[in-house]
């Protein structure tokens, strides 16, 4: 009954479910990279996702969210409530670290690194 699915919404929507959601799932096999995870982080959201590809690129688990190894429902929901009790003991338990990791990946610091690469 808490769970929605969306297809498509409008970025004012997409910011308003990040600034006010718990965290994010991410649930995709193979994924090369995975901008979604990024984005939630940017609004300090902790994201549980599946233990490869992309992922690991920029989800440090239980850092800044929780990656799972041969991910399945079961191991989802033991995620989604290691998640809820790490919030439950300090609500800024993964703020600091995602937006950190977000900031890694913003428009700002790609202009830095593509300037000091010409």
């Amino acid at each position: 009954e808490n769970v929605v699915i969306k297809n498509w919404v409008a970025k004012e929507e997409l910011n308003n479910l990040y600034k006010n959601c718990i965290g994010f799932l991410a649930t995709a096999r193979d994924e090369d990279f995975g901008l979604t995870p990024v984005e939630a982080m940017s609004f300090g959201k902790p994201v549980v996702a599946a233990n490869e590809g992309g992922f690991k690129e920029t989800i440090k688990n239980d850092v800044n969210g929780i990656l799972i190894d041969d991910i399945d429902e079961n191991k989802i929901v033991k995620a989604i409530n290691d998640v809820e009790n790490n919030l439950e003991k300090d609500k800024n338990y993964y703020l600091y670290n995602n937006l950190k990791q977000a900031e890694k990946f913003s428009v700002s610091s790609f202009i830095e690194k593509i300037k000091s690469l010409i």
